[in-house]
């Protein structure tokens, strides 16, 4: 929800892939009620969520600790990773305030 949110205050259009469902989609309505969720695919395959959603970037919201560059797809399109840096606590903030804005 962090990188999305932070994708979309920087004004770009996003289509959200979530495996959670609604839960974390639904406070970032409020900046687009058109907002398009995909599911996000059990193997984790962005390639084919990136031609549906005829994606021209992708937002991740990855983790450093868990950033493993050999286990990405490669894809042909930018590649942003706002809260990469983050501490956990900083995300929760940011999320929180997201939630109630």
């Amino acid at each position: 929800m962090v990188a999305a949110w932070m994708g979309m205050k920087r004004g770009c259009r996003i289509a959200v892939a979530t495996s959670d469902g609604e839960a974390l989609v639904e406070p970032l309505r409020k900046w687009d009620v058109r907002l398009k969720v995909l599911g996000l695919p059990p193997d984790g395959n962005l390639g084919e969520l990136v031609r549906i959603a005829r994606a021209e970037a992708i937002f991740l919201g990855t983790r450093w600790e868990k950033f493993d560059p050999k286990n990405r797809t490669p894809l042909d399109l930018p590649t942003f990773e706002p809260v990469i840096g983050l501490r956990d606590e900083e995300i929760v903030r940011m999320a929180s305030r997201i939630r109630s804005a």
